[in-house]
């Protein structure tokens, strides 16, 4: 008996599990009751002098076979012989264990963390360079001509912004052109009429001076026919200058203007 209490396995486990350790209860130098496996039980008694003794420190570090633990003894009836001792011996590997548990646990986590960051940021990276790279190609394109690249202008973030600017611009930049190439064209068509009417008038002062000349009465036979045909010449040119005039007209009408760039048709 010890303390009013018989000593037997069901006092061992509640005392253990209270302290959280192994414990050993002896009497003497003989251990009645342990939580211990029998081969680290036996260990143990060959060591119990070392806690037991009168300068033995507070705190002990033995090793029953290939476990360490830190251990401690209370003798439970003081001035007693033999004495009642309970030891309690907690466990270095048991921390080890936990200890590792947790570092694998924390390592698993750090690599969950990492690839589930890995995947934001790729998810994150595409979600900005793919309309990016597309705008890209948009502005490559219209450096090639083509102002009918597609673009992906849905969305309210910046990106969208940028492209839905940048096809405003595109269209701009199309009137702009076309505006250019209809002016241009007005221009041609000035500048065209100008030297018809230099032409015409030309070939119409040319058949008036020689219609005047065949008035008169004296001319020979043969300066009546230099005359006429000097006419009939002034009169060809400005059928062959209306005729050129209607040639231009059909031809016109089948154009079909492309925009492009010069290089790539060289």
């Amino acid at each position: 008996m010890a303390v009013g209490y018989e000593i037997d396995d069901h006092l061992a486990a509640e005392v253990s599990r209270i302290a959280a350790s192994q414990v050993a209860l002896s009497y003497g130098n003989n251990i009645v009751r342990s939580t211990l496996p029998p081969v680290q039980e036996s260990e143990l008694v060959q060591q119990a002098g070392a806690l037991s003794a009168p300068h033995a420190p507070q705190l002990a570090r033995i090793q029953l076979g290939t476990e360490r633990f830190l251990a401690t003894s209370l003798d439970l009836a003081p001035g007693k012989s033999p004495t009642v001792r309970l030891s309690v011996l907690k466990s270095y590997d048991q921390a080890t264990v936990f200890l590792d548990s947790l570092n694998r646990l924390l390592l698993l986590l750090g690599v969950i963390a990492v690839l589930g960051g890995s995947a934001l940021v790729f998810f994150i990276s595409d979600t900005f360079t793919r309309p990016l790279g597309e705008l890209v190609q948009g502005v490559r394109a219209l450096g090639k001509g083509d102002f009918s690249f597609p673009l992906n202008t849905s969305g309210g973030d910046e990106v969208a912004e940028v492209s839905q600017s940048f096809d405003g611009m595109r269209q701009s930049l199309l009137k702009t052109q076309h505006s250019l190439l209809e002016a241009e064209r007005l221009a041609t068509i000035g500048r065209m009429a100008s030297s018809i009417s230099h032409d015409l008038r030309h070939s119409l002062a040319a058949i008036v001076a020689n219609a005047e000349f065949l008035c008169e009465s004296r001319l020979t036979g043969d300066q009546r026919e230099e005359l006429y045909q000097e006419v009939r010449i002034a009169v060809n040119q400005m059928t062959d200058l209306i005729d050129s005039l209607l040639e231009f007209s059909r031809t016109r009408e089948a154009l079909r203007p492309s925009y492009g760039n010069v290089g790539d048709s060289v």
